[in-house]
């Protein structure tokens, strides 16, 4: 008997598969062309950070890469690689984020570029735009994969 696959199963897979086929290339340039050596003018790290974060995200992205690909065969292993790829990566991306997002102020404060606006506001901005999105999206995967009716699918 073949096993049928949902309209959602698909529809987060694809969401995976496209943000990982968007952003490796990036991760893959930034690695290759050694652009981690240029000094951080934000967070100023070191390029040993630099370089250990970009590898890590390139690691979870091609995981999530191969687990959504399984995702499409129905796989159990891909919903599992998926499920714990997932969650890791929204949770290495959330503590980033708040490093991030605490740090981001002292440079715009550095540079005067606040005109005015207080550093709680840039803080905010910072997690909220670029962190939240792609925290949410991975915690509604982790969320998605573990409903009753989709581990059913992968059995």
């Amino acid at each position: 008997m073949e096993k049928k696959r949902s309209i959602g199963v698909t529809i987060v897979a694809i969401l995976l598969v496209s943000y990982s086929i968007w952003i490796l290339p990036r991760l893959f340039h930034i690695l290759l062309t050694g652009a981690f050596r240029i000094p951080d003018p934000v967070l100023h790290l070191s390029p040993t950070t630099q370089f250990l974060r970009f590898t890590v995200d390139v690691v979870f992205n091609f995981l999530i890469l191969i687990g959504a690909i399984g995702v499409f065969l129905l796989k159990s292993w891909a919903r599992k690689l998926t499920l714990y790829t997932a969650s890791l990566f929204a949770l290495s991306h959330l503590a980033w984020g708040i490093c991030s997002s605490l740090l981001f102020p002292v440079f715009v404060k550095q540079r005067n570029l606040g005109q005015g606006l207080p550093d709680s506001f840039f803080a905010l901005e910072t997690f909220i735009v670029g962190v939240m999105p792609i925290v949410c999206f991975f915690a509604f995967a982790v969320y998605f994969f573990t409903r009753p009716k989709v581990k059913e699918q992968f059995r």
